[in-house]
Protein backbone atom coordinates (compact mmCIF):
# COMPACT_ATOMS: atom_id res chain seq x y z
CA UNK A 1 0.00 0.00 0.00
CA UNK A 2 2.32 2.59 0.80
CA UNK A 3 6.03 2.72 -0.49
CA UNK A 4 8.87 4.52 1.68
CA UNK A 5 12.33 3.85 -0.23
CA UNK A 6 11.54 7.43 -1.15
CA UNK A 7 13.96 8.69 1.27
CA UNK A 8 14.84 12.50 1.08
CA UNK A 9 18.72 11.80 2.69
CA UNK A 10 21.46 9.81 2.60
CA UNK A 11 21.87 6.36 4.67
CA UNK A 12 24.34 8.18 7.12
CA UNK A 13 22.08 10.73 8.22
CA UNK A 14 19.55 8.69 8.44
CA UNK A 15 20.65 5.86 10.78
CA UNK A 16 20.65 6.45 13.81
CA UNK A 17 23.47 7.21 16.10
CA UNK A 18 24.96 4.61 18.38
CA UNK A 19 27.93 6.22 19.70
CA UNK A 20 28.61 8.33 22.50
CA UNK A 21 32.01 8.92 21.09
CA UNK A 22 33.02 12.72 20.26
CA UNK A 23 31.62 12.18 16.75
CA UNK A 24 30.36 15.24 14.56
CA UNK A 25 27.61 16.77 15.76
CA UNK A 26 24.80 17.17 13.25
CA UNK A 27 24.80 20.41 11.00
CA UNK A 28 21.68 22.50 10.79
CA UNK A 29 22.07 21.89 7.45
CA UNK A 30 21.31 18.14 7.01
CA UNK A 31 17.50 16.46 6.79
CA UNK A 32 16.60 13.31 9.23
CA UNK A 33 14.68 11.23 8.21
CA UNK A 34 12.02 11.06 11.04
CA UNK A 35 11.32 7.90 12.91
CA UNK A 36 8.33 6.43 11.02
CA UNK A 37 5.23 3.34 11.81
CA UNK A 38 2.66 2.19 9.79
CA UNK A 39 -0.66 0.19 10.30
CA UNK A 40 -3.36 -0.80 8.61
CA UNK A 41 -7.14 -1.52 9.95
CA UNK A 42 -9.47 -2.83 7.76
CA UNK A 43 -10.70 0.44 6.44
CA UNK A 44 -7.70 2.69 7.08
CA UNK A 45 -4.36 3.01 6.69
CA UNK A 46 -2.44 5.31 9.98
CA UNK A 47 1.00 6.50 9.77
CA UNK A 48 2.74 7.90 12.51
CA UNK A 49 6.11 10.08 12.45
CA UNK A 50 7.92 10.88 15.32
CA UNK A 51 9.08 14.55 15.57
CA UNK A 52 9.86 15.59 18.87
CA UNK A 53 10.83 19.10 19.63
CA UNK A 54 8.67 20.72 16.45
CA UNK A 55 5.64 22.74 16.70
CA UNK A 56 2.33 22.36 14.90
CA UNK A 57 2.62 25.46 13.03
CA UNK A 58 6.47 24.10 11.43
CA UNK A 59 5.19 21.00 9.94
CA UNK A 60 4.61 20.76 5.95
CA UNK A 61 2.22 18.20 4.85
CA UNK A 62 1.85 18.41 0.82
CA UNK A 63 0.21 15.85 -1.07
CA UNK A 64 1.26 16.42 -4.95
CA UNK A 65 -0.42 13.25 -7.22
CA UNK A 66 0.13 10.17 -5.11
CA UNK A 67 3.40 11.40 -3.01
CA UNK A 68 2.79 12.39 0.65
CA UNK A 69 5.72 14.72 1.36
CA UNK A 70 6.33 15.47 4.96
CA UNK A 71 8.49 17.93 6.37
CA UNK A 72 9.53 20.13 9.38
CA UNK A 73 12.16 22.01 11.45
CA UNK A 74 13.25 21.88 14.76
CA UNK A 75 14.56 25.67 15.86
CA UNK A 76 16.51 25.47 18.97
CA UNK A 77 17.11 28.79 20.87
CA UNK A 78 20.62 29.85 20.67
CA UNK A 79 22.01 30.55 24.00
CA UNK A 80 25.52 31.89 25.38
CA UNK A 81 25.54 29.09 27.70
CA UNK A 82 28.83 26.93 27.54
CA UNK A 83 27.88 23.05 27.03
CA UNK A 84 29.91 20.47 27.59
CA UNK A 85 28.17 18.69 25.62
CA UNK A 86 24.88 19.45 23.60
CA UNK A 87 23.13 17.08 21.74
CA UNK A 88 19.92 19.08 21.29
CA UNK A 89 19.85 20.70 18.03
CA UNK A 90 17.96 22.25 15.63
CA UNK A 91 16.98 19.72 12.70
CA UNK A 92 15.34 19.62 9.36
CA UNK A 93 12.74 16.46 8.69
CA UNK A 94 11.44 14.94 5.70
CA UNK A 95 10.09 12.01 4.52
CA UNK A 96 8.45 11.26 1.31
CA UNK A 97 6.15 8.11 0.85
CA UNK A 98 4.25 6.67 -2.35
CA UNK A 99 0.82 6.16 -1.80
CA UNK A 100 -1.28 3.31 -3.31
CA UNK A 101 -4.16 4.21 -5.75
CA UNK A 102 -6.33 2.09 -3.11
CA UNK A 103 -6.40 4.73 -0.81
CA UNK A 104 -8.71 7.26 -0.65
CA UNK A 105 -6.30 10.78 -1.16
CA UNK A 106 -9.39 12.99 -0.28
CA UNK A 107 -9.61 11.26 3.07
CA UNK A 108 -6.47 12.70 4.73
CA UNK A 109 -6.54 13.64 7.97
CA UNK A 110 -3.68 14.49 10.32
CA UNK A 111 -3.33 15.73 13.98
CA UNK A 112 -0.42 16.03 15.86
CA UNK A 113 0.12 15.32 19.72
CA UNK A 114 3.28 14.85 21.94
CA UNK A 115 5.85 14.74 19.75
CA UNK A 116 4.00 12.40 17.15
CA UNK A 117 2.06 13.56 13.66
CA UNK A 118 -0.60 10.90 13.10
CA UNK A 119 -1.87 10.74 9.51
CA UNK A 120 -4.69 8.49 8.24
CA UNK A 121 -6.21 7.51 4.96
CA UNK A 122 -9.26 5.83 4.39
CA UNK A 123 -8.90 3.12 1.81
CA UNK A 124 -11.13 3.14 -1.38
CA UNK A 125 -14.37 1.14 -0.77
CA UNK A 126 -13.89 -1.79 -3.88
CA UNK A 127 -15.51 -0.96 -6.96
CA UNK A 128 -16.35 -4.60 -7.93
CA UNK A 129 -18.94 -4.66 -10.40
CA UNK A 130 -20.47 -7.69 -12.24
CA UNK A 131 -20.22 -7.79 -16.11
CA UNK A 132 -22.51 -9.68 -17.93
CA UNK A 133 -20.63 -11.88 -20.68
CA UNK A 134 -23.01 -11.84 -24.19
Amino acid sequence: MIHTNYYTCTPKTCSPRTSFSSEPQPTQDQVHSPLMNVREDNDRILIELSMPGVSKDQIQIQLENDLLSISAERKMVSTDAKYLRREFASRKFKRTLKLSHALDLDSLKAEYTNGVLRISLQRKPNAVSQISVN
